[in-house]
């Protein structure tokens, strides 16, 4: 069934900015998508700017009815690239299956 009321957080390292025209969002550490998923798989698209070359690791927890979906995303890759990410919600069977 669809889920509302879901919040996906986006956690950046440091070598690791949000690609935007608005400078107050390329300085944030972290962003917060406030929305709904619908049955099935669903995808948030989002895009980085790798400020420092390096090995980076974004983290995203996404939050619904009480429970909590964590992602990690790493990134090696060279200063200066914009990178597109997915973010994908696949719900899975939990418990024992007969």
């Amino acid at each position: 069934e669809d889920v509302e009321d879901v919040a996906v957080s986006f956690r950046l390292e440091r070598g690791v900015r949000f690609h935007s025209d608005n400078e107050s969002v390329r300085e944030l550490d972290e962003f917060v998508w406030k929305g709904s998923f619908s049955k099935g798989k669903n995808e948030i698209p989002f895009v980085v700017n790798i400020v420092e070359s390096g090995k980076w690791e974004i983290m995203t927890v996404a939050r619904f009815n009480g429970y909590s979906h964590r992602q990690r995303i790493t990134l090696d890759a060279k200063e200066g690239v914009a990178i597109v990410k997915i973010y994908r919600y696949k719900p899975e069977k939990t418990g024992k299956e007969s």
